[in-house]
């Protein structure tokens, strides 16, 4: 597993990591060159774990929607 790396993100700042639509923001504003990672997440059906690191505080919400090829 290779880890997303999103910078510069501060405190009560919204981020938002958009694999359907290919996006970063932070703010509603493109964030995408805070961003080091190869590619997008990728969660597997059934049970998956994620993992946060920061030095604060976040609350953190997971919007899943199944996509089929």
């Amino acid at each position: 597993d290779k880890p997303l790396i999103v910078n510069k993100v501060k405190m009560n700042e919204v981020l938002v990591i958009d694999g359907e639509n290919r996006k970063i923001t932070i703010n509603e504003k493109d964030a995408y060159d805070h961003f080091n990672g190869w590619e997008f997440p990728r969660l597997l059906p059934g049970e998956n774990t994620v993992n946060i690191s920061n030095g604060n505080q976040a609350t953190i919400s997971i919007e899943f929607n199944a996509r089929y090829l």
